[in-house]
């Protein structure tokens, strides 16, 4: 597999978590998974972790930063991966609020794209409220 082309079918469940943790430390970090860090990310995988903030933790790590060569694909999906979960965070904290509450202005915060999905949640929360 190609990490740099296909990393839609790399991110898929169509590999099982052990092959994918394999191919991971070989793409990021040139190597085999010792042991411990099998264990590690196999855990954290059926905890919940989805596959993008794995491959984020291994890019990233020391090692990660060391051995890293840039493939620019990888890269956009990092970028778009922390976007989605800082929105993901903004729609907590919407849903989270109480209806009493005082409203919570977040928006200075957001980029021009995000503020027009955090209007579009707020929109449809609000027409649930009523």
């Amino acid at each position: 597999m190609d990490f740099s082309t296909n990393i839609e079918t790399f991110l898929s469940d169509n590999i099982s978590d052990t092959v994918f943790i394999q191919k991971a430390y070989y793409y990021l970090l040139g190597r085999e998974p010792d042991p411990h860090g099998m264990q590690h990310y196999l855990s954290l995988l059926h905890d919940g972790a989805d596959r993008m903030s794995i491959l984020s933790s291994l890019r990233f790590s020391a090692e990660g930063k060391r051995r890293y060569k840039r493939i620019k694909q990888f890269d956009q999906a990092i970028i778009r991966y922390k976007r989605r979960s800082r929105i993901r965070r903004l729609i907590i904290r919407l849903i989270g609020r109480k209806k009493k509450s005082p409203s919570t202005n977040i928006q200075p915060l957001l980029s021009a794209r995000e503020q027009v999905i955090y209007l579009q949640l707020q929109q449809a929360l609000h027409s649930n409220r009523e």
